[in-house]
């Protein structure tokens, strides 16, 4: 069934209702409410950034101090710092809500102007939308990343309204007979060229938001080069002014990515990171073709083949191209795959409605007799409105505010470390890292004690910042702890690393004590095996908190931690609370006998 400007009236307002309702659908997939380990950072870095300006070194850590830091999701993290401290943290939940709903506005708007010329099935158009949604909703957290889809989609967006005539602007001129034809460009057509001028100030932002936009000035790059190659064949000759303006653009839009608080460096230091591979992270593991999720990918991959080529009449090669390309970097990393999620919603629907046509699974509107259309029409409209309602009203309760869940975050251990003032140096799972430092944690050293030295926050020893702000030594030690030495596929370690050492991270820097998840086998047994310097003060079923013998064992010491006030509890934590989650000193814990295995000087 068609949706084309040769729809009968009768459908249009139906239609509609049924495109709000896909709408609305997919806001359930794009709005999860659960918070990103990350989260807490970015929040942090955005309000010390708009106090202190853009840090050059590393904060907030021991193992690092005076290394370079460079912060590649600046304007981000200032964005959600503002939300939050203004508007709730719930309002971010708001704004990658809006920045959902504009991709899927953006496909939309696209499909309509395409719609002009080839008609788009309501229904093709509706499985598209439904299909990235669910595509795109493990990408669509609490993260910068959000931004950079968000901006590539305005990118891609810019690149089909200014090409949407580019075809009919090589015309063949009347000749006198005899002559030779030829074919020119017609500049006095070419009005919508002019809105590739916003690309440099999308990428300018995009450059300030997130390291993404190195993705997107390659596509970019590569959409302009491969017009450029067209009008050189179509034209038989160089036409000097056009291919000027769509490089100018290019050059332009590659030099206003430098206008960043690191210029080139940032750029520079993207590709060395670029090439040093992050097996520790999941979403840069190749695309798995034969998990349960691929059918995301061959879906994608199926139905975009199905339609290229069967839509021979306005084949687009450059297309083909370009998603080709996106689609070999998601299989190299699965990280890539909202960009290549994207084209297929912003390029596909077109060519996908005309390859199911001629493959006769697809009847125009317009065929149905007019004494069943109305009826129809009345019942389609129904089914939209009604809908439309029932999935708004199922994606609002996601609004309600950021929860944090304390069986995934050491929720109730940071509120024993604070009713107990426990704090110093800490070696901290990487995924609960954020969290410590922003709600615990000093900016510096010297933030971190009282002016008698007593410590009175947190530095951690190593955080989700990963190589932006730390040496590769220094991640090597921390993952040599977390999850062991590993094989190439599970771990990356550098060429000047020191051999693998799971208890080295334990001795540099001395640091005072470690927060562990239960959940990390490998950590949690290096911890068993070190209790002759270290001792455990706190364990529940999520995490594990170990002090230092020599300090939170010593009766003599002010830090010391009489046994009574340990605490175990094997029962399960459950329950969730807002966002940030900070220890409330109001929060009691009856102490529990400690295992057996616990010796020292307190007993």
């Amino acid at each position: 069934m068609s949706g084309s400007d040769r729809l009968p009236p009768v459908f249009r307002w139906p239609i509609r209702f049924c495109l709000a309702a896909a709408v609305a659908w997919c806001m359930i997939p794009l709005s999860p409410s659960t918070v990103d380990s990350d989260f807490w950072g970015h929040v942090q870095y955005g309000r010390d950034t708009l106090r202190f300006g853009v840090p050059e070194t590393s904060t907030y850590n021991y193992t690092a101090i005076g290394y370079p830091w460079i912060n590649h999701e600046n304007l981000a993290e200032i964005t959600f710092a503002l939300c939050v401290d203004n508007l709730g943290a719930g309002s971010v939940l708001w704004l990658k809500a809006a920045m959902a709903m504009l991709v899927l506005g953006l496909m939309l708007w696209n499909a309509k102007r395409n719609d002009q010329e080839q008609p788009v099935d309501f229904l093709v158009l509706i499985g598209t939308l439904i299909l990235c949604a669910i595509s795109l909703s493990f990408y669509w957290g609490m993260r910068p990343q959000f931004f950079s889809f968000t901006l590539f989609a305005v990118m891609i967006w810019l690149c089909e309204t200014a090409f949407h005539p580019w075809r009919s602007l090589f015309v063949t001129p009347d000749h006198d007979s005899g002559c030779e034809p030829t074919i020119e460009f017609r500049w006095a057509s070419s009005r919508s060229l002019r809105l590739l001028l916003l690309v440099p100030v999308v990428l300018w932002i995009w450059a300030n938001s997130h390291g993404g936009f190195l993705a997107g000035l390659f596509v970019f790059g590569a959409i302009l080069a491969g017009r450029m190659f067209e009008s050189i064949v179509w034209l038989r000759r160089l036409d000097i002014r056009l291919l000027s303006f769509l490089a100018g653009i290019g050059v332009v839009s590659a030099l206003a990515t430098l206008v960043n608080p690191y210029g080139i460096e940032l750029h520079l230091w993207l590709f060395r990171s670029l090439g040093v591979p992050r097996p520790e992270i999941l979403e840069w593991h190749p695309t798995n073709l034969w998990s349960a999720d691929a059918w995301k990918i061959w879906t994608i991959i199926g139905v975009s083949a199905t339609g290229f080529l069967l839509f021979e009449q306005k084949r687009d090669w450059i297309k083909i191209a370009v998603m080709s390309l996106v689609l070999y970097q998601t299989l190299q990393h699965q990280r890539h795959l909202p960009f290549l999620v994207i084209l297929f919603g912003m390029w596909t629907p077109t060519y996908v409605t005309n390859a199911f046509r001629q493959l006769g699974w697809s009847v125009p509107l317009s065929l149905i007799p007019e004494k069943k259309q109305a009826r129809l029409a009345r019942t389609l409209g129904f089914a939209g409105a009604f809908l439309a309602v029932v999935f708004t009203f199922k994606a609002l309760p996601r609004f309600q505010g950021v929860w944090v869940d304390r069986t995934v975050y050491p929720v109730s251990a940071l509120e024993y470390m604070q009713q107990h003032d426990i704090y110093g140096k800490v070696v901290v799972s990487a995924e609960w890292a954020q969290y410590v430092l922003a709600v615990s944690g000093a900016r510096s050293a010297e933030e971190a004690v009282d002016a008698n030295g007593k410590p009175i926050k947190n530095l951690v020893a190593f955080d989700g910042r990963f190589r932006t702000c730390y040496p590769q030594k220094v991640v090597d030690m921390h993952f040599d702890f977390l999850i062991g030495p590993g094989d190439a596929s599970k771990r990356y370690r550098g060429p000047e690393s020191p051999p693998a050492d799971a208890r080295r991270v334990l001795r540099f820097e001395s640091p005072d004590l470690a927060l562990i998840s239960r959940s990390k086998p490998h950590s949690v047994a290096v911890m068993s095996q070190m209790e002759e310097d270290w001792v455990r003060l706190y364990q529940d079923s999520t995490a594990e908190v170990w002090g230092r013998r020599d300090r939170f064992d010593n009766p003599e010491l002010a830090t010391f931690v009489p046994l009574a006030a340990r605490y175990s509890a094997d029962q399960l934590e459950s329950g969730r609370t807002l966002f940030p989650a900070a220890p409330e000193s109001s929060l009691h814990y009856v102490s529990q006998p400690l295992m057996s295995n616990q010796q020292g000087s307190s007993q």
